[in-house]
């Protein structure tokens, strides 16, 4: 476990360690985790930033550590599905059960770890990360390959790369206390089709968030041996967008299909949001099992006036358009993406033949050979949406920006779960969650 403690090096060498709470809020237990250790380990040393003694850093980072963990288990992540951050978390959050002399806090760590580890293979495909995010990056949109999630799921379920993000992927494989239950393991293999729901509910707090409100999510998951479609149910509509990552398709590493709201041409992380992560004002999404309706507000004032889909055709076996579709097969696995007037695609530029633009107002829907038939078959049966300037009517379901999200006009209210998927099912409000034989106190963590 030396390799945990060289990857908190740089954390705990900071000044002002006692202070390193205003951070984005997923990234705060690495400090606390490099604070408490820090001071643990150097017990009797005075640090010179702040005058205090190691074993009163130790006592203020697993004060701070503890808080954050009890939230975080009961309520989940405020950036959802992070795929920069849960890797980051997962560091932490394995050091701690591996190096802390705390009791309550390994426990802690060790629930968190394993529900962590769970929702990620829950929310992936094929060793892909490809669920709505609470904070994404351009770079992972282009290629699941480069997420830092990737190497996690090599290792813990043998899919996924190997790349450069080794540090969480190496600190669980030389862990000693920590070992990866055999039943969230086993729920990275793919089942025949997977619906899932995710909802995360939790309060940002003002001194360490800067930010007093309620944060909230509810993701969707549905997925197959051939496609997943994934994305969080009205997540602020109307607000200002940061990083998140709100709905997409995906039909193999490379081949994911999404759109967002422009607010710049950019496409480095110094951007936030820029062309492809995240959006200038977030949209309503609403997903029935196959299908995603997407409605964008667009301000009169804005600079770039459009919104627009990643859609790269060279990823494809085949594709075609089709009056407001543009539709697209990698293997047995379908996806359609459609809005009024149709899909255009780029010809020149630097995404040729990956962008397309629309109305803004879209429909996305995936399917497979084994329900649909042949690709053709497939194209042949989307039939055409019904749109207008706010909002789509597709298939039974409804969704205006205005009005409730109906399917065959009965109004959907969000049921009342924390976690409901085909291994997992887990009310609002439970003190605990069961995947197979396996159980975790969203109180107490787990008994190592």
């Amino acid at each position: 476990m030396r390799s945990a403690l060289l990857g908190l090096k740089y954390w705990i060498d900071q000044p002002g360690l006692d202070a390193m709470c205003y951070f984005t809020e997923n990234h705060q237990l690495v400090w606390h985790t490099a604070e408490l250790l820090a001071g643990q380990t150097f017990a009797d040393a005075v640090f010179t930033n702040t005058g205090w003694r190691g074993r009163q850093h130790q006592q203020h980072g697993e004060t701070l550590a503890l808080e954050w963990l009890t939230r975080k288990l009961i309520g989940g992540y405020s950036e959802f599905d992070s795929n920069a951050y849960l890797a980051v978390d997962v560091l932490a959050l394995t050091t701690l059960v591996e190096f802390a002399e705390n009791t309550r806090l390994v426990e802690l760590a060790a629930g968190l770890l394993d529900k962590t580890l769970f929702t990620l293979a829950a929310n992936s495909w094929r060793g892909a990360h490809v669920s709505a995010h609470g904070r994404s990056y351009v770079q992972t949109q282009r290629t699941a390959r480069l997420e830092e999630t990737a190497s996690i799921m090599w290792l813990c379920w043998g899919v996924g790369a190997l790349n450069h993000a080794t540090l969480p992927a190496t600190v669980l494989a030389t862990a000693r206390r920590y070992v990866l239950p055999a039943p969230i393991a086993d729920a990275g293999v793919l089942l025949e089709e997977w619906l899932g729901r995710q909802r995360y509910r939790g309060t940002y707090r003002l001194a360490n968030d800067l930010l007093e409100r309620e944060y909230s999510s509810d993701l969707v998951v549905y997925k197959t041996p051939d496609v997943m479609l994934s994305s969080v149910q009205d997540y602020r509509p109307g607000l200002p967008g940061l990083q998140e990552h709100v709905w997409g398709a995906t039909l193999g590493p490379e081949t994911q299909v999404y759109v967002t709201h422009a607010p710049n041409d950019a496409i480095h992380s110094s951007a936030r949001p820029n062309a492809w992560a995240g959006n200038r004002v977030l949209p309503r999404v609403r997903q029935h099992r196959n299908v995603v309706l997407a409605v964008y507000r667009v301000p009169r004032d804005d600079p770039m006036g459009f919104t627009h889909g990643w859609f790269p055709l060279w990823t494809f076996d085949e594709w075609v358009p089709q009056g407001p579709w543009l539709a697209g097969r990698v293997g047995d696995g379908y996806v359609a993406l459609g809005t009024s007037g149709g899909c255009r695609v780029l010809q020149h530029g630097p995404n040729a033949q990956q962008e397309v633009r629309g109305g803004n107002v879209w429909v996305c829907v995936v399917g497979r050979r084994a329900v649909d038939g042949s690709f053709a078959e497939f194209v042949v049966g989307l039939g055409s949406p019904e749109f207008a300037a706010d909002g789509v009517d597709y298939r039974g379901l409804s969704l205006h920006w205005d009005l409730p999200f109906t399917v065959d006009g009965s109004p959907v209210v969000p049921p009342p779960v924390h976690i409901d998927n085909p291994l997992c099912q887990v009310p609002l409000g439970a003190n605990e969650m069961r995947v197979g034989s396996h159980v975790i106190s969203l109180l107490e963590g787990r008994k190592l």
